[in-house]
């Protein structure tokens, strides 16, 4: 499975790279810090899965990312990152295409064994609240 991180922050970033790297059915093909990065380096190299970041410090919202990329036909797996569990940000996310959203402070794992399902052609039934939501 293909995969784009776009995180601003260099040092949360590198943390999912490495963990990310960790996994034989996961590879990364491209990586951003901002939003106008982020639909260049997705569109160039047209992965499976973004990684992305819900507050980005140029103060674009992820959101607005998101729905981005889906208006241009984005098909792939979206799946939101956020340093805090808003539940309405998840129902946002999810209202514009998110296939999931995780809260960074839960660490990665949860989001790590998702992916590796669905790299593995499995279908992942549900995305769990404060997890995955669709």
């Amino acid at each position: 499975m293909k995969i784009v991180v776009v995180e601003d922050s260099l040092t949360v970033r590198e943390a999912i790279l490495e963990r990310l790297g960790e996994e034989p059915f996961l590879t990364v093909v491209g990586q951003a810090s901002s939003p106008a990065e982020a639909l260049s380096t997705i569109a160039l190299s047209r992965p499976d899965a973004v990684l992305l970041d819900l507050g980005l410090r140029d103060g674009t919202h992820g959101i607005d990312v998101l729905q981005q990329l889906r208006t241009q036909g984005f098909a792939g797996y979206i799946f939101v990152l956020s340093a805090s569990p808003y539940e309405s940000a998840a129902f946002d996310c999810k209202a514009r295409g998110a296939n999931g959203f995780y809260d960074k402070g839960d660490g990665v794992e949860r989001l790590i064994a998702d992916l590796r399902e669905i790299a593995l052609g499995k279908h992942v039934e549900q995305l769990r609240t404060g997890r995955s939501i669709t």
